[in-house]
């Protein structure tokens, strides 16, 4: 668990959806585990040129914010006078969130990668990043993925007349 995290609603977009600029949904979260309470917090998010910057919506919030977004893409949050208490003192009121949406561009090509990576400056201090939110473009028209680190595998992908699942958790077997 990361206490000053970014997150995306989705690891991958299918090449059949980026036509329709599919909605990607971002949570920064932040916490104050310093030892003492923060006055000012701001968060920098540099969003990747794969993203439609025209649609960006803020959804939802924990504290008052004020929003700028300039022409480069840097969107910057700023909570004035939050006065969030460290973990240390108030553990249940030392987090706050920021949450948005916003549409990729229409021209994205398999391969593509939305990597993006968050600045989270508590006061003055140096600022803590965030881990890297990705986001991968694929050709898949099923949704089914090969990933080797899955509970479970499918395959093949596409599939004609046999469909095999293996899983390490398979708790019945299906005949």
């Amino acid at each position: 668990f990361d206490h000053n995290a970014k997150y995306c609603s989705k690891h991958y977009i299918r090449l059949n959806e980026v036509a329709d600029e599919v909605w990607l949904e971002h949570v920064i979260q932040f916490q104050n585990t310093g030892t003492y309470t923060a006055y000012d917090i701001l968060i920098k998010d540099t969003l990747p040129t794969y993203l439609n910057l025209s649609t960006m919506q803020i959804t939802a919030s924990s504290h008052p914010y004020a929003f700028r977004l300039s022409e480069h893409g840097i969107a910057d949050f700023r909570f004035a006078n939050i006065m969030l208490p460290d973990s240390v003192h108030d553990e249940p009121h030392s987090h706050g969130f920021i949450k948005y949406r916003i549409r990729c561009k229409n021209n994205l090509q398999v391969n593509d990668q939305i990597e993006n990576t968050s600045s989270i400056y508590f006061d003055y201090n140096t600022p803590v990043q965030t881990n890297t939110a990705l986001t991968s473009v694929v050709n898949s028209t099923t949704g089914l993925m090969n990933n080797s680190e899955s509970f479970f595998k499918i395959y093949p992908n596409p599939v004609n007349n046999l469909l095999t699942i293996n899983s390490r958790y398979l708790l019945k077997k299906i005949t």
